[in-house]
């Protein structure tokens, strides 16, 4: 079963449980003694061709994305590779000075709700930054692209060197360096703000610097999703779905008579990281880390 956009935006807004306290004994997380499946329902990639699959009739770009090179084909190239993270073909930018280079699609979105973007990118410049951006032209919160919280200039970039003063205009959660030749993962969350009648944002992904850039797997849509898992074990009594910061997202008696436990829960946000939590008739707590 996958979400409906609709159902995951009424999910995004299911409240959320209180912070917890530890009582009894916590066990360290390789103890954990009881077999656990876990699956993952993700809401649906709202970018079309997000792999550049796809091909016009020449079959040289891709089908559903624009490229804005913004000064010139002279200047900035865009085009096809081999140069894969996954499947057959991938988008490539090159600059052949300081200049920009992104491809870019623009996606329908909804008031309230928080978005999850991701896309990866292979770098081979020598000076500038890559990486990918979230924005809407439709409204802009207070300092726009120079307020690292905004809402509606969301970027997520990788930099050549340290100390050019990037961490003034973007998340620092969101800043990373350069890790040339090899495949890096850039992706963030944002929240579209409220009583804006923001309805789009646009996606870009690509450069702004002196060199070349394979871009592939774009992902765009909301960030909660549904987890679902059984686990094994005799005399428990209570399960919780945890973050880092102590929130407990599921909280729920277990009944010591059975010897398998299934749960099902929604979290918000594919950067969080969760942990399930048991608790024995002993009252001793055993955990262990819900990887991504």
């Amino acid at each position: 079963m996958r979400f409906t956009h609709g159902i995951a935006i009424l999910l995004v807004g299911l409240c959320r449980c209180n912070l917890f306290v530890f009582a009894g004994t916590a066990a360290a997380d390789d103890a954990f003694p009881f077999a656990l499946s876990v699956s993952r329902t993700m809401p649906e990639n709202l970018l079309p061709n997000p792999g550049f699959e796809a091909r016009d009739r020449a079959g040289q770009l891709p089908l559903q994305w624009v490229f804005g090179n913004f000064i010139g084909v002279s200047e900035v190239q865009a085009g096809l590779t081999t140069d894969v993270h996954g499947g057959a073909s991938a988008a490539s930018v090159r600059s052949e000075g300081n200049w920009p280079g992104y491809w870019i699609q623009e996606v329908p979105v909804q008031e309230g709700v928080r978005y999850y973007a991701a896309v990866y990118i292979k770098a081979m410049l020598a000076d500038g930054t890559a990486g990918l951006r979230l924005a809407t032209s439709q409204y802009q919160d207070e300092g726009s692209w120079m307020n690292n919280n905004s809402n509606t200039d969301v970027r997520s970039y990788a930099e050549c060197g340290q100390g050019l003063g990037l961490e003034d205009f973007i998340d620092p959660r969101y800043l990373r360096v350069i890790r040339k030749g090899e495949w890096n993962l850039y992706d963030l969350e944002f929240i579209v703000p409220k009583g804006k009648k923001v309805t789009k944002y646009a996606f870009w992904a690509g450069l702004y610097g002196a060199g070349t850039v394979c871009v592939d797997d774009a992902y765009f849509g909301p960030a909660a999703f549904e987890l679902k898992g059984t686990f094994g074990g005799s005399s428990l009594k209570r399960l919780r779905i945890v973050d880092q910061g102590g929130t407990a997202y599921l909280d729920q008696p277990l009944r010591q008579g059975e010897s398998t436990h299934a749960f099902k829960v929604i979290l918000e946000s594919r950067l969080k990281r969760y942990s399930i939590e048991v608790t024995d008739a002993r009252d001793a707590r055993w955990n262990k880390p819900l990887g991504m």
